[in-house]
């Protein structure tokens, strides 16, 4: 997943899918038991953003079934979120989406490059 140089305009408290549907992407999961987000904040802002994972592309929940994993939008800088544990109901085809939550409505922050590192 990389997004690069891509502006959060006025990032609302609302989950709020990032980049529309373009960046979806598709992974088979099977076999991965933990995952943790890193990220390259260009612009800081107020929120965080997250992994979440869907089978199809209607329900979304976080990729650990909880919240994460996720990272702070608040500094400027490299940011890896803890690893998180990957429940049973991850497994097998995913898809996965970037989401941002816990804005103020007023900052914009710039993703630089986000990656998602599965073990």
């Amino acid at each position: 997943m990389t997004t690069g140089g891509l502006t959060l305009a006025l990032l609302g408290a609302q989950l709020l899918e990032v980049g529309s549907t373009r960046i979806r992407t598709r992974l088979d999961l099977t076999g991965y038991v933990k995952a943790r987000l890193t990220a390259v904040i260009a612009g800081a802002g107020v929120g965080s953003l997250l992994v979440q994972r869907s089978t199809d592309q209607q329900v979304w929940v976080a990729l650990d079934g909880a919240s994460g994993p996720s990272v702070s939008l608040g500094a400027a800088g490299g940011v890896s979120s803890a690893w998180v544990t990957l429940p049973a109901a991850s497994t097998g085809d995913q898809w996965l989406r970037l989401a941002t939550a816990g804005g103020n409505g007023l900052a914009s922050p710039v993703l630089g490059n986000v990656s998602l590192e599965l073990a």
